[in-house]
Formats: C-alpha cells, sequence, structure tokens
C-alpha cells in the first residue's frame, strides 16, 4: 500500500492506523496473530514488535522509537518492520515506513506485507485470502493504490515500452481519485474497493508467468495504467508528475 507525500502523520496517528489493520488481519487467519521483531539470531527475532491484542499506546510508542533523525535532530522519516514468527510456510513480513523529507519516489509512503505463495489448491494462503488482506490494507491506510504481485517480475511490454508511473500487478487497488481516469483491461475483474476504490484482478487464478493469457493481461494492465497516469518520470521530475495527478 503506498500514499502520497503529502500526508505526514504522527507516531499517534499511525498507531490508529496500524491498530485498524492488525485487528483486520488478525480476523482473517492466526498467521496475523503475532508479530515479533526481526534480530540477526532466532533468540533475537522472537521478541514481540507490539502487544497483540494490538494497543493503541504500545503501537505509538513503536513508532516513535522508530523515529529516523540527521545530526541536527531533523525528523527524516518513519520506518518498522516485523514478522510473524511462522516457519511453516505461512511466514509474514511487514514493512513500513513514512519519508517527511523530500523524496526521489513518486509515493514516499509505504506499507507492505510479504506474503507465502498464494496456490491453486488454497495452500499455503489462498488467493480469497490474500484479497482480503488487500481490502483490510487498502482501508486501514487511506492508500492511493497498491496490490499483489509477483516479486521482481516485469511483463514483456516493459521491455519495448516505458514504464507506467504505477507498478504493474495482477491485483490491484486504485483510490477513487485514480480510478476515475483508470479503464480496466478487457477481460480483467473489476469490483468496488474501500473507499470507493476499485480492485483490478487480472486472472482467475494466481497468476503464473508461464501462462500465456496470464502474461497477455498482465501487457494489458500495463498499458491500460501508462494510458491513465502516463510514463514513469525521471527522478528530476517527480514534482511535475505529482502535478500531472493533482497531488502536492
Amino acid at each position: 500500500m503506498e500514499w502520497r507525500r503529502s500526508r505526514v502523520e504522527t507516531p499517534q496517528q499511525i498507531a490508529a492506523r496500524m491498530f485498524r489493520m492488525l485487528t483486520g488481519l488478525a480476523a482473517i487467519d492466526d498467521c496475523f496473530a503475532h508479530w515479533y521483531k526481526q534480530g540477526r539470531s532466532l533468540k533475537g527475532a522472537y521478541r514481540p514488535a507490539w502487544q497483540m491484542p494490538p494497543e493503541m499506546g504500545d503501537l505509538a510508542r513503536a513508532f516513535e522509537k522508530a523515529i529516523a533523525r540527521d545530526l541536527e535532530g531533523r525528523v527524516l522519516g518513519i520506518g518498522l518492520s516485523a514478522w510473524n514468527g511462522r516457519r511453516d510456510g505461512l511466514g509474514l513480513v511487514f514493512t513500513f515506513y513514512q519519508e517527511t523529507v523530500i523524496s526521489f519516489r513518486l509515493v514516499p509512503n509505504m506499507c507492505e506485507i510479504i506474503l507465502p505463495v498464494i496456490g491453486d489448491d488454497g495452500r499455503p494462503m489462498s488467493l480469497s485470502m490474500a484479497k482480503v488482506v488487500l481490502r483490510v490494507m487498502a482501508d486501514a491506510w487511506d492508500a492511493d493504490y497498491g496490490g499483489i504481485c509477483s516479486f521482481g517480475y516485469r511483463p514483456p511490454a516493459a521491455q519495448t515500452e516505458p514504464g507506467p508511473l504505477f507498478w504493474c500487478m495482477w491485483m490491484t487497488y486504485l483510490s477513487a481519485e485514480l480510478t476515475a481516469r483508470f479503464v480496466s483491461p478487457t477481460g480483467a475483474l473489476a469490483e468496488p474497493g474501500p473507499a470507493s476504490g476499485l480492485i483490478v484482478q487480472l486472472t482467475e487464478a494466481p497468476f503464473d508467468e508461464h501462462d500465456p493469457h496470464h502474461v497477455a493481461m498482465m501487457n494489458a494492465m500495463y498499458r491500460a495504467l501508462l494510458a491513465a497516469y502516463g510514463p514513469s518520470p525521471d527522478w528530476r521530475e517527480m514534482d511535475q508528475a505529482r502535478a500531472r495527478l493533482g497531488w502536492e
């Protein structure tokens, strides 16, 4: 999930969103029930990152400790990560960061959970469960966009055409503001998302880069994003790209 630079929040505000996400995810499956600090040893990696069920004050303190500052004390941003302690195929990694200084990224605020493999047979995680995870996160963080992707995969269109402003994923959430200018690829499964947004699912089965139909749908999504929002800019042109979207 990612959102624009103009929304910079306090640790207390972030904690409120985090509370909504953790509560919503814990209701989906027990793989979201516990979170631990990442460590360099097995013992160090099983220290609780925060209380579960979550408690607002505890979450706010976790984000306050995660503030990064420069030598003059200026806040550079907030970064926090954790994992769920599972080593049975349902291991998850959570990462959050909010940048408060000028960023070379179009959307410098991000919350991400690295999911296990999404299988046709529902193991270790089903496609329907993954979609609920996407909904919970989009709602909690009031995201501009987000989605589920196969890490590192780029469609063939990326070899000959400029990259779109937003990352091409096989299941994508777009906010109501972004949806207004987007046309889903023919054959894609589109349904209402949180906050009047849109969820676009390219294939009925989990994405398979060896399936020609799946690859064709990814190419179509790549071009739909390019047509709706234009190409990804050079880092020196990020302000112009934000202005094109009507973002500060």
